[in-house]
């Protein structure tokens, strides 16, 4: 099976079992690797502490997932992606094309839009 980069976004949607939980649950399923950027771990965990969950529900969410680096090169590629508007997506997208994954789930559209000639950006 492929394996796909995950926006921060959709690990809160299983987090938190948001609206389209079952949506992201589907698509998922059609993957055996996952990836994401050691910044995801931030994210989740910030909104994990912030809403008083379980951390250990996140751990084991993160634990599915390869986390994959974030090293001078990675910010040197997001910078060249900014444009003077959320740098974490700039981020997220710098670390899937350093390690030449090009499946991308979001949920963001404006992600989509923005890299969708960088990436193949899944957009649920």
């Amino acid at each position: 099976m492929n394996k796909v980069f995950l926006d921060a976004n959709v690990l809160m949607e299983i987090l938190f079992q948001r609206s389209k939980y079952g949506e992201v649950s589907e698509m998922l399923k059609n993957y055996s690797n996952f990836y994401i950027s050691f910044l995801t771990c931030h994210i989740l965990m910030y909104y994990t502490e912030l809403e008083k969950l379980d951390p250990n529900n996140t751990f084991k969410l993160l634990n599915n997932t390869q986390i994959l680096e974030n090293t001078d090169t990675t910010f040197d590629l997001a910078t060249q992606l900014y444009n003077d508007k959320d740098f974490e997506d700039c981020i997220q997208v710098a670390t899937s094309l350093e390690n030449e994954i090009t499946d991308f789930i979001t949920l963001d559209k404006s992600l989509a839009k923005k890299y969708s000639d960088k990436l193949n950006i899944i957009l649920l």
